[in-house]
Formats: structure tokens, sequence, C-alpha cells
């Protein structure tokens, strides 16, 4: 029994296998404008939110051992690159952290950190920063009581208002928990998820949430190097 009345219920994963089926709707991509390497570097492990006809990207690891925290905008309609304006103090360099967008701000939350060239200060981490898109002001947001393990390869979803993190990797194992927070600004505390899974641990988590349900597919590891994975062909469902 919870504290308001209402009997706890323990949210539940289902397996759901997806059937394209033989008549799906073929969609064609097509190829945007190149970054030029003196607006942003070239970049893998990054995060991509969209917000008002422009996308932005965040961190990532530029190949040569070097982890980035610039902010690139790219303009849908104009089909340009640009760095996008900052102020305040940003997250320390990362990759494999977690970017969403709410109300105007884009939240990134963990990742890993450190000096990959010296092999210094390597760490994940469970820290959560806005950057309010209005006007590129970074904000970190500090919290009270227990905090999510730290992580990256983790997966994040907005839903009513709330920041919700499944998964990933906190340096010695893959993780299977799910944490959510406000981002109104109402609340200093996170929340522990109790859910009942179907699977063990998952790393390097697609994760998303539809009309009250969260669905995620993973790369399940046998190793701990992220190269080395299989690609599971179905999605997971819990009901928040």
């Amino acid at each position: 029994m919870m504290a308001d009345g209402r009997k706890f219920e323990p949210h539940c994963w289902q397996e759901v296998t997806i059937d394209s089926g033989p008549y799906e709707t073929v969609h064609r991509w097509r190829q945007m404008p190149e970054c030029d390497e003196f607006v942003g570097a070239r970049r893998s492990k990054h995060t991509v939110v969209a917000y008002n006809d422009a996308v932005y990207v965040f961190g990532g690891d530029n190949g040569r051992k070097n982890m980035l925290n610039d902010v690139l905008r790219f303009d849908v309609n104009d089909s340009s690159w640009g760095r996008a304006f900052t102020t305040g103090s940003p997250p320390a360099p990362r990759y494999h952290h977690s970017a969403v967008v709410h109300n105007g701000s884009m939240f990134i939350f963990g990742g890993y950190t450190g000096d990959i060239y010296s092999n210094s200060n390597l760490r994940n981490k469970n820290d959560l920063f806005e950057y309010k898109l209005s006007n590129g002001q970074w904000i970190e947001r500090k919290f009270e009581g227990r905090l999510p393990p730290a992580r990256s390869a983790h997966g994040a979803a907005v839903w009513q208002d709330k920041l919700w993190i499944f998964a990933g990797y906190d340096g010695n194992a893959r993780l299977n928990d799910m944490w959510c927070v406000s981002l109104n600004g109402d609340s200093k505390s996170w929340e522990e998820v109790r859910i009942l899974f179907v699977s063990t641990e998952y790393l390097h988590v697609t994760y998303t949430v539809y009309s009250q349900t969260c669905f995620t597919t993973r790369l399940e590891t046998t190793h701990v190097e992220f190269s080395r994975g299989k690609i599971t062909p179905s999605l997971n469902k819990t009901h928040l």
C-alpha cells in the first residue's frame, strides 16, 4: 500500500514481436550536408535531439581519444550546420550519455567521462544537466537522497513531465534498474521504479514511451567490450 492509499502494483515487462508485414510503407533516406570540421568534429557515441525545426548534437568521441562537450545545431529549413550558443558551465566531456527534450530544454544524464588519452579519471556519471534551447544556458540540477547508480549506455525517455532512465553499464556490470525524476523542478529527489523483468541486464538501450507504455530494444553483450554483441529482434514493454 502506497502513502496515498493506492495499492502498489509492480511494473512488469512483456516481450513484443515486431511483424512488419509484406506491405510496409517504404520511407526513403536522403543524405543531408555534412558538418564541416571547423564547425564541429566528426564523432560517435553522441546524442541527437530535435526541437523547433532544428537538430541538436551533444558530446561524443572524436575518434582521436578526445571526449566532447560541445553543442552543434543543424537547421532543418536551411540544411546548414552551426555551433549552438552556450553560456554557463557545461557538462564534462562525455559519451554514451542520454539526451531528451522537455519544455524547451535539452536534458543530459550520465555517460562516460575522463581523459582517454592519458587513461585517467575515467568513470561513469549520474549527473543531470539542463540546456535551455532558447538562450543556450547550461544549468546543473542538484538532488538530495538516493541517486541512480552512475552509468553509461543507458536508455532515457520523458513521460508525464518526468525523466525515466533504464539499464546501462556502471563500469563493472550491466544494469536492469529504472529510475525517474521530475523535470519541472518541483522535486529534488530521484525515485527508483520497482519493475519485474523477463530478461536480466541491458546495455546500449533504445528506450521510448508511448501511451503509458515503455518500449525498449537492447544490445545484449557477452563481453565487456561494446563491439561484441548481438541485437535481439524483439521489443520489451512495461506499463508505467
